[in-house]
């Protein structure tokens, strides 16, 4: 199930690409069946807050009339930013699965996260109580998180991305 969920997430990954967008896709699970699909659209919407895990858990909302998706997963191709993260967690999604880990070193205290075995040899991330939000209690959802599935396909078109993107601001 993990492939054939991350290999709809790439596909809408790879339509964001098509549309030079950074190509990170998502979709969203509920009882083993896809129930939404989105991808980046921060240009094309010209908002930069349009990212893929958003797009998915606003339409849903909105179409089941609920502020809480607790009975879905999302699968997307690239770690959830601090943004995504705090939203999924307000939302109380039940599980994350991702691809390609984020390089970034700019993490917040939104997401340290304790590593915990597991054995499927996916990394399982679960959140950390101690953080420091205003919002949210002590008794909060937390999220398991699965990274690095399919890691290398959900790498390869990041990496191809800005490859592009690197040629295209080189040439004069």
């Amino acid at each position: 199930m993990f492939i054939s969920f991350m290999n709809n997430a790439l596909k809408n990954a790879e339509l964001s690409l098509l549309n030079n967008e950074v190509p990170v896709g998502a979709v969203l699970v509920k009882n083993n069946n896809i129930i939404a699909e989105a991808r980046n659209c921060m240009s094309l919407l010209k908002n930069p807050i349009k990212h893929a895990e958003i797009l998915l858990v606003e339409n849903e909302i909105i179409k089941i009339k609920s502020k809480y998706l607790n009975k879905y997963d999302i699968y997307v191709t690239l770690q959830p930013c601090d943004m995504c993260l705090y939203a999924l967690r307000l939302i109380r999604i039940r599980r994350i699965y991702f691809g390609a880990y984020t390089n970034s070193s700019l993490q917040s205290n939104i997401t340290k996260l304790n590593l915990i075995k597991n054995d499927n040899k996916n990394k399982k991330y679960i959140k950390n109580d101690n953080i420091d939000t205003k919002n949210l209690s002590k008794n909060s959802n937390k999220i398991e998180i699965y990274g690095g599935i399919m890691e290398d396909k959900c790498s390869n078109i990041l990496k191809k991305f800005f490859k592009q993107k690197r040629n295209i601001n080189i040439k004069y």
